[in-house]
């Protein structure tokens, strides 16, 4: 086969010429014809959209599809089941794996083992392992024998156990190694094959090169107009074109925005997410947590960071954060408007000089002083704060002690001392409209502004009555900064009796009071 001739048929019929890829190479199990299938079953990759949401049919219909594939349909079929595996658990991705160490040789398969032997998230199996080591073994040849080297080396690190034989895996390689036949194809032949792949390689980095630069201009467009559809919808055709499953999910999502979805555009959405979660996160994959993410119009924009954010254009799409470690250095992240963390020695002080636009921040701080350094920079509307010692009125003279203090509209404040409610009349702005006390597992109090020096209060009660002696100590201490003319006071019905007995002390005190049983 003349490299020429191959070049010609991959143009004219790319399912011809990846069978004729297949045939040569369980003839000659040359490397490089086994990345030139790699190459060719990429061209014809596309997202399987018809796979169900539930796991375990899931698992099923991806082992009877590891069997029914024809070699143009392999590299989606395996793609689908790498997105799967990451999810799932090792019982529900053996059906799968035992179906692909019975189907003809392919080099695809032995890379896909590979993968999923060295990136596996949930606990692997002795008998799990040893199934994907004998599909490297029945798939491989001596390219993948050289890439299985670092996990050989991780092995080899981490001792081997469990099943995890350092000696059978390095049996698998050297059997790879014999697997070549030079002798079956000429040598002209297979250089040919190697030259058309390197052409083809070269040619595919410029491509790489040229799509990096497009994509790079096309995110800059919709970041810099977040609310116009136009770039999304332009850069959702760019990626169709790759058959990147991206494209279809942000043309759904632009599609169904400010309108009701349908049955079937949610479960696409679903199926699409289920089956591509790596490729929808792009640069977050691995950054944030798999729950708590929320997508608008085809990008992410709220999620549970456990790890640094990367610098990246879709970071200042990001309207909402949960942050558990570092914010991450150089970030842009222009659109957060609402933040929980990070922790004080994680660079606190630092969000919001890289998130300018932040509206609400619920932090929690060791020592006053430090949290009037994380305010320095502040320009927030909404703060949640949560101590563990001190005096609340402490914590709060920190507060208004700066800029953002003075400009804020509402504060929550979560604390665990009781005994330290204590506020000065005057310690409130007259710019706050609303002021929380959260006291965990008992209740929370919301004082809402009625006038320039009266209050309302809202009084949701978490416990049961026996907590109502506490409750009431707290709201008297709380009255003479916070004076009050009305409240409501939720309660479930079984306690209403007995807490509106404990809170009888202070109730003539609260105005006129509305009992909301529930």
């Amino acid at each position: 086969m003349a490299a020429a001739g191959l070049a010609q048929l991959v143009s004219q019929d790319a399912t011809a010429a990846l069978n004729e890829a297949l045939s040569l190479w369980r003839e000659t199990w040359h490397p490089a014809v086994g990345r030139w299938v790699e190459v060719l079953g990429a061209r014809l990759d596309a997202p399987l959209d018809e796979l169900p949401l539930k796991k375990g049919e899931r698992a099923q219909r991806l082992a009877e599809l590891a069997t029914a594939a024809t070699a143009a349909q392999r590299s989606a079929v395996l793609h689908a089941f790498e997105a799967f595996a990451r999810e799932a658990t090792g019982a529900l991705v053996w059906p799968a794996v035992e179906a692909w160490a019975e189907v003809e040789p392919d080099p695809r398969v032995a890379r896909m083992a590979l993968r999923v032997l060295s990136t596996f998230e949930h606990d692997l199996t002795a008998k799990l392992w040893r199934r994907l080591v004998g599909c490297v073994e029945r798939h491989g040849d001596t390219g993948v024998a050289q890439e299985a080297q670092p996990y050989l080396e991780t092995l080899r690190t981490r001792g081997g156990g469990w099943g995890f034989s350092i000696d059978r895996f390095e049996n698998v390689l050297a059997k790879l190694a014999a697997k070549r036949k030079p002798g079956v194809v000429s040598a002209a032949v297979l250089e040919q094959v190697t030259a058309a792949l390197e052409a083809g390689n070269a040619a595919s980095s410029r491509a790489r090169e040229s799509d990096r630069q497009r994509e790079a201009a096309m995110l800059e467009a919709i970041v810099a107009a977040p609310d116009d559809d136009g770039p999304r919808l332009v850069y959702a055709d760019w990626l169709s074109e790759r058959r990147h499953p991206l494209g279809d999910f942000i043309t759904l999502q632009v599609g169904r925005s400010g309108k009701r979805a349908t049955k079937e555009a949610r479960d696409r959405e679903a199926r699409l997410l289920a089956g591509n979660r790596k490729e929808l996160l792009g640069p977050f994959d691995g950054v944030v947590s798999k729950t708590g993410l929320e997508f608008e119009r085809g990008f992410l924009v709220k999620c549970v960071a456990l790890q640094p954010l990367p610098v990246h254009p879709l970071t200042r799409l990001l309207r909402g954060v949960v942050f558990e470690g570092r914010v991450g250095e150089n970030v842009r992240l222009d659109g957060l408007v609402s933040a929980t963390g990070p922790a004080a020695q994680h660079g606190q002080a630092e969000l919001p000089l890289q998130a300018p636009n932040l509206k609400r921040w619920r932090i929690a701080a060791r020592t006053p002083d430090l949290l009037a350094g994380c305010l320095t920079h502040a320009r927030v509307e909404e703060l949640a704060l949560r101590t563990s010692s001190g005096e609340l009125d402490t914590w709060l003279e920190a507060v208004f002690a700066t800029p953002c203090g003075k400009g804020l509209r509402a504060m929550t404040a979560a604390t665990t001392s009781y005994t330290m409610l204590q506020l000065s009349p005057s310690r409130l702005p007259g710019t706050l409209e609303r002021f929380s006390v959260e006291l965990p597992y008992l209740a929370q109090l919301t004082f809402s502004r009625v006038s320039a020096e009266t209050f309302a209060l809202d009084c949701r009660v978490e416990v049961n009555a026996l907590g109502g002696q506490r409750l009431a100590a707290s709201i008297e201490a709380l009255l003479p900064a916070l004076p009050t003319v009305s409240a409501t006071v939720s309660v479930r019905k079984a306690d209403l009796l007995r807490l509106r007995a404990a809170l009888a002390p202070v109730a003539s005190r609260l105005g006129a009071v509305e009992w909301v049983p529930r």
